[in-house]
């Protein structure tokens, strides 16, 4: 005969029942936000394809750059590597974006802050801006007395 008590029915599973309800909260919650995750990696293509739309531009800047007049040379291969540049901005903080975004994906609505805990886009609109401003200067200036084309 054993000198421990016998198991009570009543809470011999409630360890169980606690660590069973916890992985069944989890896989719920896994579930509901397969949409964010599905949201999240097409926003990463987003960025992705907006880099290589940009690199088209920076090629075209620098074919022009070889059938432009001379002296806006200087202009279309200045522009061309700044669309080059804006390329490798524009990626990573796609990248980074999606990564931050992943891990936020993973943790409890009461883990997350207010903002995110994101990278802006702020300086990439600001960039983009800039070399768009310039390449309509740049049409003005030089399209006008047929210089470009």
């Amino acid at each position: 005969s054993s000198l421990l008590p016998p198991p009570n029915p009543s809470t011999a599973g409630a360890n169980t029942d606690r660590s069973l309800t916890g992985t069944f909260h989890q896989s719920v919650m896994k579930f509901e936000r397969v949409n964010a995750h599905l949201a999240n990696e097409r926003t990463w293509l987003a960025w992705i394809r907006t880099s290589v739309s940009i690199l088209g531009a920076a090629f075209s800047f620098l074919a022009l750059a070889e059938k432009s007049d001379r002296s806006l040379d200087w202009v279309c291969l200045g522009l061309g590597g700044g669309f080059v540049v804006c390329v490798g901005v524009t990626f990573g903080t796609g990248y980074i974006r999606y990564r931050q975004v992943k891990v936020l994906l993973h943790r409890n609505l009461s883990d997350i802050n207010e903002n995110f805990e994101r990278l802006g886009v702020g300086h990439q609109g600001r960039f983009l801006f800039l070399l768009l401003s310039l390449t309509a200067a740049l049409y003005f200036v030089g399209g006008a007395e047929g210089m470009l084309y």
